[in-house]
């Protein structure tokens, strides 16, 4: 990507604090375990033109993750990424690879929220991430995700921050 991204994502990271707060004030509630055809019911009509096209590369990340698992985290991604757990689509793509080897691992998540702010759309939700432990029980986490994405110039979009936490107990 140009100098202009790198200069973009320097500000975002030094102003990462500032994420924080988007994701407590985006309206995001405790709502159901998302489904795989249900995520673009989440769409609000009453969000810009450029959220909803965010939200929906959203929801088709979510789906292509459900089919593809950690091959749609580098389809989706920013060439210089930054997440909760990597940076660079290579750390990315090795990071959630791991993640996804543990045994029935399944991420599912939905955008509740899209705000644009000029090329960057600010999509937040819900999260599910389940996964069978060694005595075969299920793991079950529920959470919320912030991701930033950025228009590109052929108007798609790459995401070019995530970030997730989990629900406290």
């Amino acid at each position: 990507m140009n100098q202009s991204w790198l200069t973009r994502r320097s500000i975002l990271l030094s102003h990462s604090f500032l994420i924080a707060p988007l994701m407590l004030f985006s309206g995001i509630s405790r709502a159901q375990t998302p489904e795989k055809t249900a995520c673009v019911k989440h769409i609000s009509s009453e969000w810009t033109a450029a959220a909803q096209a965010a939200a929906q590369t959203d929801c088709q990340f979510y789906s292509d993750n459900l089919a593809d698992g950690p091959g749609s985290w580098a389809k989706y991604a920013d060439e210089h990424v930054a997440t909760s757990f990597a940076n660079g689509r290579q750390a990315l793509r090795e990071a959630v690879t791991s993640m996804y080897a543990r045994p029935n691992f399944k991420l599912e998540w939905y955008p509740e929220s899209a705000v644009e702010r000029g090329s960057f759309v600010v999509t937040a939700g819900r999260s599910v991430r389940s996964w069978r432990l060694p005595d075969q029980s299920l793991k079950v986490v529920h959470g919320h995700y912030l991701t930033v994405w950025l228009r590109q110039e052929d108007g798609k979009y790459l995401f070019v921050y995530d970030v997730g936490e989990d629900d406290p107990k």
